[in-house]
């Protein structure tokens, strides 16, 4: 998909000598902001967010774990309503600098945000799920790795789900 500037003669004042520059997509050929109305957006909000010490030492607790290298993931079915909350981090050991550290969460929680609702269209009314994903590797990761990752993840996520819904 890519875009194709078209010139309108008038602008938008209809006036000579002001002219409108539209963006097309070209595949469907229908002006780009028409085009991102249509399109679903995808928030990660900090209500989604896992932030609760307690609740975090609970799932580490009492959580079920797996690993899909790069990455290893907690996660815990719990009864209260919360809804999908989701935590990120990288390890100081490995990576010494912090703005190593952010990268790979920042990496993380966009290609989470970007994939979540595989979980959210999975999920079990009047159930909350938490999860948090900790980056296991050495290397600072491509985004494309961690996006394969994380689709794996989730799809996994999915099946174990429902076959413990306790």
């Amino acid at each position: 998909m890519s875009c194709q500037p078209e010139l309108v003669e008038g602008g938008p004042n209809k006036r000579p000598g002001f002219d409108k520059l539209t963006l097309t997509v070209s595949t469907t050929g229908i002006p780009l902001r028409q085009f991102m109305q249509t399109q679903q957006r995808y928030f990660l909000k900090a209500a989604d967010r896992l932030k609760s010490r307690k609740a975090i030492e609970e799932l580490f607790a009492k959580g079920n774990a797996f690993s899909e290298f790069p990455l290893r993931v907690f996660w815990i079915l719990g009864d209260e309503a919360t809804g999908l909350k989701a935590g990120f981090t990288a390890s100081s050991r490995n990576f010494k600098k912090a703005v190593d550290r952010n990268r790979i969460k920042r990496l993380m929680r966009e290609s989470y945000r970007l994939q979540k609702d595989l979980l959210e269209n999975e999920s079990i009314p009047g159930k909350s799920l938490h999860i948090f994903f900790i980056y296991t590797g050495k290397d600072l990761p491509e985004y494309r790795v961690v996006f394969e990752k994380t689709g794996l993840i989730l799809k996994r996520l999915v099946k174990l789900i429902h076959e413990n819904p306790e």
